[in-house]
């Protein structure tokens, strides 16, 4: 699932879903790859501090211990197995880019927890983007796209919302 939200906003919906359902909570990032478990009443702290530093954060949520110290983001999911993995945009000068939710499991109780969470996640956000490319004008709807108010906000302030990459700049809503 693709959207853009603050990064408090998807560390709040990340933070009461860990709390309710007992999850492990790990902030993976950086350059030198590092992985550090948090509470989940410590998350928006770390997800906001990454954010003002440019730079991309995942949280990985999983129900048993996480095993720490991998060399890099691969051996980590390696070592970890199953789990749901938040991309979260950071949010810059430059705009905010767009966060991303992936599930690797086939655990039924993780697989209830990913649902639990896209619902919540669908009645915080609106649904709709349109993409357009910053070379050819070209433009398209994603309607299963979805962004928040605090996103939506940004935007009305002059904030661009960013791609993970590419060519295209994306504005929130479809086109009318």
């Amino acid at each position: 699932m693709q959207y853009h939200a603050l990064p408090g906003e998807s560390a709040d919906l990340l933070a009461a879903i860990a709390a309710a359902r007992n999850l492990h909570v790990v902030v993976l990032g950086g350059l030198p790859f590092s992985a550090l478990e948090v509470p989940p009443t410590a998350l928006r702290h770390h997800l906001e501090a990454a954010a003002t530093n440019d730079n991309r954060r995942d949280v990985f949520l999983l129900c048993g211990e996480p095993v720490l110290g991998a060399p890099s983001r691969l051996k980590f999911y390696d070592q970890n197995g199953d789990g749901i993995v938040v991309a979260i945009g950071p949010l810059s000068s430059k705009g905010l880019v767009q966060s991303a939710l992936a599930v690797e499991t086939e655990d039924p109780c993780l697989l209830g927890i990913a649902k639990e969470l896209m619902k919540r996640l669908r009645k915080k956000t609106k649904v709709g983007v349109t993409a357009v490319n910053t070379e050819t004008g070209a433009r398209a709807e994603y309607k299963m796209f979805r962004y928040t108010a605090g996103a939506e906000e940004l935007e009305r302030g002059g904030f661009r919302m960013l791609p993970f990459a590419g060519g295209v700049a994306l504005q929130l809503g479809l086109a009318k």
